[in-house]
């Protein structure tokens, strides 16, 4: 049996049962509604609740209004108020759907600092795909959000975030400056810079024989850190590097899947004994590493030295804290999302000239230098 509508509204206060026993939607108080309950015409009650200083009514009608209003459960339309002011204080943002801790507090510091100013993000995860990205980028866009944040997949030919630009749409990437074919407003780290920093810091402690702890599916990002790493090496007169070239999918590490530990146990048996080092291109990869070298009867870093990269909180752990290099995730998020902001204001510049880097830094620990 259908709900009876609420009196002098019109409007049915929840879900309601219609022909053949079908829930149908609810229908959302408006303002025609609250100013019918009221005996008032739509555009006095339009002007108390939108505060307007030419809506002259007394306390007494002003608290009539705000009453019927908590009463009938009304609230303002976001859409409308989006299409009147040209806004909707909604941002989108386009992350990866691994679960990547330091992508994870990228985008967790992002959408702090919307939050602080404001703004609802609406997340959405992408494996990687890069028909997906375009689906998801028209999603965002007839969503009528005010700017857009997005981790731009490694291949394709990104369509629609073109689009968005050539529209005018704000619009910033992650790790994306220089791998695009058009230029973007972009925050990203400098990841040679850290592969450099990863290479130098063994050298310094005499360490000349290294191995890369890498998969052999590689990323833009990661190639960028061995690169930063192997010009160090190369210019130190090294010998040439190792490559584990994991060759299954590395995500997640930790939980497995248990080939990927065999793989890597079996190398590091074959070939522990031609590196003094070893180099992941990341934490996780890192840790899972020393501790089958460890399992081996290789000592940490006696034998063998780590260091890893991303700056996970793992990586801290009381057992073998692992020296690591990490990228200022939270000043790169809010940075992100301070860009989008000025874009948004109309502070706009070229792509180009909308770009910021970040150094990364490296936290020396147990691994390389021993308790």
């Amino acid at each position: 049996m259908a709900k009876r509508s609420s009196p002098n509204t019109g409007v049915s206060r929840g879900a309601v049962t219609g022909a053949g026993g079908k829930r149908t939607a609810r229908t959302r108080v408006g303002i025609h509604q609250v100013a019918a309950a009221c005996g008032l015409a739509p555009s006095t009650v339009s002007g108390v609740l939108n505060q307007r200083t030419d809506c002259r009514v007394s306390t007494k009608t002003r608290d009539r209004i705000y009453e019927t209003v908590r009463r009938l459960g009304y609230r303002p339309s976001l859409t409308a108020k989006g299409l009147a002011s040209g806004r909707t204080d909604t941002l989108g943002l386009i992350g990866t759907a691994q679960d990547i801790e330091p992508s994870n507090r990228l985008c967790y510091a992002f959408e702090a600092e919307a939050r602080r100013h404001g703004y609802l993000t609406l997340v959405i995860l992408n494996p990687n795909d890069p028909d997906a990205e375009d689906k998801q980028v028209t999603w965002l866009d007839d969503r009528s959000v005010d700017g857009m944040f997005v981790l731009p997949c490694e291949d394709g030919p990104h369509d629609q975030l073109a689009e968005q630009l050539r529209r005018g749409r704000p619009l910033v990437t992650l790790d994306a400056a220089g791998r695009l074919p058009f230029p973007v407003a972009d925050v990203s780290a400098d990841y040679q810079h850290g592969g450099r920093l990863q290479a130098q810091h063994l050298l310094e402690l005499g360490r000349r024989r290294i191995c890369f702890a890498n998969g052999l599916h590689s990323c833009w990002v990661v190639d960028q850190r061995i690169a930063g790493a192997e010009q160090v090496l190369l210019e130190a007169g090294c010998p040439e590097p190792l490559r584990m070239n994991v060759p299954f999918e590395i995500f997640p590490i930790m939980a497995g899947p248990a080939e990927t530990h065999d793989y890597i146990r079996d190398f590091l048996s074959r070939h522990a004994q031609e590196c003094d080092a070893i180099i992941a291109t990341g934490d996780e990869l890192g840790i899972i590493a020393m501790g089958l070298a460890m399992q081996l009867g290789l000592k940490v870093p006696q034998d063998l030295a780590f260091v890893g990269y991303d700056g996970i909180r793992f990586a801290a752990n009381p057992f073998m804290p692992l020296t690591t290099v990490a990228n200022p995730l939270d000043d790169m998020g809010r940075a992100a999302f301070q860009l989008l902001r000025s874009q948004i204001n109309g502070e706009i510049g070229r792509p180009q000239d909308m770009q910021v880097i970040f150094k990364p830094s490296l936290i020396a620990r147990n691994s390389t230098l021993g308790s």
